[in-house]
């Protein structure tokens, strides 16, 4: 099964995305009534998706999605279309969000004399993101109508913003144990790459592999700030968990997200009494990267939460020796 999609923010509450999965499987031998071989039989389901998604308010977003699938199974193929719609509601808990989902809306499809529906499926699920630590827990129940319900379990732990760790598991009427694992790696908040293994029952195991790439840094402005309620005061705290190391030419300086606010990086040299601005504008990400210095000696950093015009206290220094 292989799966591309691209999606694109036009502003900070409306984006669009396009989609094409294609799943495949070597030619299965075909026999006829008397058990005579007839040669390779294909089996191939290709997706295109559309979809686009707008906030109408800080707290509500709205998603719909259409789709054109083809179905090939021997001899026989049928195509159609389907459509999806979706919300997603941040509660009054911070950190907590719900979403709800209907997929395939749609008319009944053909093979050969026969006429079927598409499996019309109803989706629920709660997200709980902790800050500190970087962890999130989500849960969600999936219901067609060709189906028992399911219920998803999943726990995600991220490291310094760069390193993830999933574990998950799928409960349902004939199966509690399907535990799935999965690792990812980000670069600059910009390349990402992840690893999924589960091991079905059936199937046996199953690797799974992807990889994203974000055009336009920007974007993430409106990602690293999709998780808060606008509506609510924001708590203007000073960052924790300062980090700061040398790679390679450049000084890289990480801290603790805090919720729903923009930051900004202070530095100075152990011989200067003067704190210096590091950034020209408040900065959405929660970290920064430059030139390593080339005076020599003992540098201090330190970072602030701004919001509103506002600005926090500082967060506690951070010390390197630059050679």
């Amino acid at each position: 099964m292989e799966n591309i999609t691209f999606g694109h923010y036009f502003s900070r509450t409306f984006g669009i995305a396009a989609g094409l999965t294609h799943m495949w499987m070597p030619g299965i031998e075909g026999r006829d009534n008397q058990g005579q071989a007839v040669g390779s039989v294909d089996v191939t389901s290709s997706v295109i998706n559309l979809g686009a998604a707008y906030k109408i308010i800080p707290s509500l977003s709205l998603g719909v999605g259409a789709k054109f699938f083809q179905d090939k199974l021997g001899s026989y193929s049928t195509t159609g279309f389907g459509f999806d719609a979706g919300l997603l509601l941040k509660m009054f808990v911070s950190g907590l969000s719900l979403g709800v989902a209907v997929q395939n809306f749609g008319g009944k499809i053909n093979y050969d004399t026969e006429d079927h529906k598409i499996p019309l499926t109803y989706r629920g699920g709660l997200v709980y993101k902790f800050y500190q630590p970087n962890l999130q827990l989500a849960l969600d129940v999936v219901k067609s109508i060709d189906t028992d319900y399911a219920m998803n379990f999943g726990v995600e732990y991220i490291f310094q913003n760069q390193f993830s760790l999933r574990v998950g598991n799928k409960f349902t009427t004939y199966e509690s144990f399907t535990p799935s694992f999965s690792a990812g790696f980000n670069f600059q908040q910009q390349y990402f790459v992840d690893y999924t293994f589960v091991n079905y029952t059936e199937l046996g195991a199953i690797h799974r592999i992807g990889f994203a790439f974000h055009f336009n840094r920007r974007s993430l402005r409106s990602r690293s700030l999709s998780y808060y309620d606008s509506s609510k005061p924001v708590n203007l705290a000073p960052p924790t968990d300062l980090a700061v190391k040398v790679s390679g030419s450049e000084l890289n300086i990480s801290w603790a997200r805090v919720a729903g606010v923009q930051y900004n990086v202070y530095g100075k040299h152990s011989t200067q009494d003067k704190w210096i601005k590091l950034n020209k504008s408040a900065l959405y990400n929660n970290s920064m990267k430059f030139k390593k210095p080339a005076a020599k000696g003992v540098f201090s950093f330190r970072v602030s939460s701004t919001f509103g015009g506002k600005e926090s206290k500082y967060s506690k220094e951070v010390n390197i020796h630059v050679d």
